[in-house]
């Protein structure tokens, strides 16, 4: 049978729910939703686009945080790079509504790992995204900022088999 969409596509797909998902599950962490915690929700969407219905399908419903977690499986993304933007977006959303709730920054940390981030990492990763979110003016200048950090995490990574 004829596909529209090739196993890529598929995978992107999968890939932009699985992120979604993710920072829906940081959204609720707090119990408290912000109105720039959805503005966000819904840029990110638009980013790996995402229709507002599909979002609405990830989000319709879900009172508790694993309410849907199996419908919607975690997928690691593959270069180490795009881990960081994960968990960029992650400790991004973390922060917006103007305060860090323990169990949000608990979730970004157990993200990291099931991001492949190794442990000993982690905090220090979580800190200097949290301290310097704000005082650069894109994403590729925090990578740049960041890269020594980052360096270490792909050294250690790619010592290890994910």
């Amino acid at each position: 049978m004829f596909s529209l969409f090739s196993n890529k596509d598929k995978k992107k797909k999968q890939m932009a729910r699985s992120h979604i998902n993710a920072l829906w599950e940081i959204l609720l962490a707090d119990g408290r939703t912000h109105a720039n915690e959805l503005k966000m929700l819904y840029e990110r969407a638009n980013y790996h686009k995402l229709t507002k219905k599909e979002v609405d399908a990830i989000t319709i419903n879900r009172n508790e945080i694993s309410a849907n977690k199996d419908d919607i499986p975690f997928i690691k993304p593959e270069t180490v790079e795009e881990r960081f933007h994960f968990i960029y977006d992650l400790t991004c959303m973390m922060m917006i509504d103007g305060d860090i709730d323990y169990r949000e920054k608990e979730m970004c940390k157990d993200y990291a790992l099931r991001l492949g981030f190794q442990r000993n990492f982690i905090d220090e990763l979580i800190d200097s995204l949290t301290k310097n979110i704000g005082s650069v003016s894109n994403l590729n200048e925090m990578y740049r900022k960041l890269y020594p950090i980052i360096k270490k995490l792909k050294m250690a990574n790619d010592n290890k088999s994910s």
